[in-house]
């Protein structure tokens, strides 16, 4: 039988997500352009100095961050999913966190979470590889993920941005000081 979503912190302790003996540390957010296995680029959520992928299943790993590429990591419907300006845009109510390697489409499946707000913090909890065509099959041992809002809003807001690009002096071009 299948638990029930939690919706917060208190509800996943109440629903046996998480043992009412664990400690619930607060974590880290940040954006960062990393390296992906086809040699590309892309920006991935880093939990704590960890890639969130990481903490997924290696039989996951395949997917690759929904954000995106070049000097713009986030765009800013998924600045207004984080921020949970609007509800989730998976059928199960969560936010899709990773897609497809090859097309980007939610119609491959795609790992999500819930991102619900708990007081002073945010959470992402319950994550879930969801196929197109199936109910959600849930990823156990991956978060709950607590943020505390300043430094959550922070990270995100930041990343929405377009980073500078990269200036060449003409200076640096011709090798003249």
């Amino acid at each position: 039988m299948r638990k029930p979503r939690a919706q917060s912190i208190a509800g996943a302790l109440d629903v046996g997500y998480i043992p009412s003996n664990t400690v619930l540390e607060m974590k880290t957010l940040e954006i960062r352009l990393t390296t992906v296995r086809t040699g590309g680029h892309r920006f991935d959520f880093f939990i704590s100095g960890r890639p969130l992928q990481r903490f997924l299943p290696r039989s996951f790993r395949q997917l690759v961050p929904r954000l995106g590429g070049d000097y713009q990591p986030i765009d800013s419907n998924t600045r207004d999913l984080l921020l949970l300006e609007v509800p989730g845009d998976l059928p199960s109510g969560r936010v899709a966190f990773y897609v497809c390697p090859i097309c980007g489409d939610y119609g491959c499946g795609v790992i999500g979470a819930f991102v619900v707000r708990e007081g002073p913090t945010f959470v992402w909890n319950d994550f879930a590889y969801e196929p197109i065509d199936g109910s959600p099959v849930t990823i156990d041992k991956v978060g709950p993920f607590i943020f505390i809002e300043a430094d959550y809003r922070k990270s995100i807001v930041a990343a929405v941005f377009p980073l500078s690009a990269p200036t060449c002096h003409r200076s640096n071009v011709t090798g003249e000081p």
